[in-house]
């Protein structure tokens, strides 16, 4: 994502997830958007769910050597979701991508919250701060999933220790659970001196 941006289709297909974390981020949903924006949600969070279960969430092993395991895999990660727009459909929609992956997010805005939103990301175990602009750049480092217009990582100064993961909210979880996880590839040498071993049947990624 650091080469180019990705911008959300005009539709996302229609669904609603089963995973008691997102029919929970629903529920809380109810009171904070409208309809149109409710179903949308929905279907994201399918997005969401399928996209764990189908690629994030799985051990890929697409060599199948049977001299080597090199199992490709997916951690979750910690990420600081920086708001700097009025948009609760797309907060919420962060909210979706962190609770399916498990990792471990928090919510910087840059003005007060509604205290109907800020307590439906406390009710789904999220701390929520407000923080200006200054100080949020001048203490920001890591991941960082940032919805806003300007350009962070600039006005941060370009630290290394930061990793901005901008553009708009995306509906599709293939690109929107990203920012929310670490990839990793773990490689055994399946033999000894040339012979298969047994030493790996019982080994868990």
């Amino acid at each position: 994502m650091g080469f180019g941006t990705w911008q959300p289709s005009s539709q996302v297909a229609p669904g609603s997830p089963t995973d008691p974390r997102l029919v929970r981020l629903l529920q809380a949903a109810e009171s904070l958007l409208d309809e149109t924006q409710l179903s949308w949600l929905s279907a994201v969070a399918a997005s969401d769910q399928a996209a764990w279960q189908s690629l994030f969430g799985a051990i890929h092993d697409p060599s199948a050597l049977k001299s080597e395991i090199n199992a490709f895999r997916y951690r979750p990660t910690k990420v600081t979701v920086r708001i700097e727009r009025d948009d609760p459909a797309a907060v919420l929609r962060e909210a979706s991508a962190a609770l399916v992956t498990g990792a471990t997010a928090s919510f910087s805005f840059r003005e007060e919250p509604t205290e109907g939103l800020a307590a439906a990301l406390r009710g789904l175990g999220y701390c929520v701060s407000v923080t200006p602009d200054k100080q949020f750049d001048a203490t920001a480092q890591g991941r960082v999933r940032h919805l806003g217009e300007r350009d962070l990582l600039a006005e941060a100064g370009g630290s290394i220790d930061l990793n901005v993961y901008g553009g708009p909210s995306l509906p599709t979880g293939r690109l929107a659970l990203l920012p929310y996880v670490h990839e990793q590839a773990v490689s055994v040498t399946n033999h000894r001196f040339g012979h298969p071993t047994p030493m790996t049947d019982d080994l868990r990624f």
